[in-house]
């Protein structure tokens, strides 16, 4: 089950906490629920994705974002999401997801998502890459409009991290595994 009282809770902090901008860290709090848990009694590997979901909400919410994309009838759609798993935890731990938005192009936006158990400088437990966009009925919504309506159209677009080039993976030969079409390694 989608965890629909979460991202209600998730809203209704953000309420209260100081506004973002589409170009900051956002740190959402949460504590890992028992129906997180799978049979080895650790949070679900596919439960972190479905967690890393309300980050991405917590930005939209305290950047005020919510109202304009819902009149505008945009959506967000992911397309890849490249996760390393890094520590197990288990219920009742407290734990602090970190949501930024690293780079973007043309039709995407690229999500820098980590998991760190306690406080944002806690042991890491998982990073991810998340690619994604926003539709309207006609298609994706092109980036450019997107940040003239989020008011940051004259916002710099960052150079492409590594992570995102090649994952979050380490950066070898061997290893990297490019998410981003036409990638090469060095």
């Amino acid at each position: 089950m989608y965890p629909v009282l979460r991202t209600l809770m998730v809203w209704w902090r953000a309420r209260s906490a100081p506004p973002c901008k589409v170009s900051d860290r956002v740190e959402t709090r949460l504590t890992v629920s028992p129906f997180d848990l799978d049979l080895n009694l650790h949070m679900n590997n596919g439960r972190f994705l479905t967690l890393m979901d309300l980050g991405r909400y917590d930005m939209i919410f305290r950047a005020g974002l919510l109202p304009e994309v819902r009149r505008r009838g945009w959506f967000p759609v992911l397309a890849t999401a490249s996760i390393r798993f890094r520590r197990s935890l288990r219920a009742f731990e407290k734990i602090t997801l970190t949501t930024q938005i690293v780079y973007w192009d043309e039709k995407w936006f690229y999500f820098q998502q980590e998991v760190h158990r306690g406080t944002a400088e806690g042991e890491l437990a998982s990073q991810a890459v998340v690619k994604g966009l926003f539709r309207d009925a006609k298609g994706p919504v092109p980036i450019a409009q997107m940040l003239e309506v989020f008011g940051v159209g004259a916002l710099e677009r960052p150079p492409m991290p590594d992570l995102v080039r090649y994952g979050v993976e380490p950066k070898t030969a061997s290893a990297a595994v490019p998410i981003v079409s036409g990638a090469q390694p060095p």
